[in-house]
């Protein structure tokens, strides 16, 4: 069985060096399913990600208490702690936020959650060919 291949897009440092570490990327997809193209465009958030949004929403509750967000996170920070490799939101959506068992992420852990999110979806049965396209600009943030 041939390697499905699954153009990733990214304007980041990871689409250039594989080995840089970032706490969350936005990451494009296109692949084809059954012989048509499908565009995916998940989040992939690392622990100190999640732990930094967890921070910003303990404040928010003090204005706002009856927030939502900080319960959600901190059940997805149990997940993650209990010994779950990946955490999915929003599932179903096309843009759904992969969160990774890891303080920071690599193109690597990139596409292991790729790999996991796809495969629960249905989309991948071999193992897959990923093939990062070199962005024109890339986006530096500080």
């Amino acid at each position: 069985m041939s390697k499905k291949t699954i153009k990733i897009k990214s304007h980041s440092h990871c689409a250039i060096y594989a080995d840089y570490k970032t706490p969350w990327e936005d990451v494009w997809l296109e692949l084809k399913v059954r012989r048509k193209k499908i565009y995916l465009a998940p989040c992939i958030l690392s622990l100190s990600s999640l732990k930094s949004d967890i921070e910003i929403e303990k404040e928010i509750s003090q204005i706002r208490p009856y927030s939502k967000d900080l319960k959600r996170l901190l059940h997805i920070l149990n997940e993650l702690s209990s010994g779950c490799k990946y955490y999915i939101e929003d599932f179903e959506d096309t843009t759904p936020n992969i969160y990774v068992g890891k303080e920071a992420i690599d193109r690597k852990a990139i596409e292991y959650a790729l790999d996991f999110y796809l495969r629960q979806l249905g989309h991948l049965k071999s193992e897959p060919r990923f093939e990062w396209v070199k962005p024109r600009l890339c986006t530096i943030s500080m």
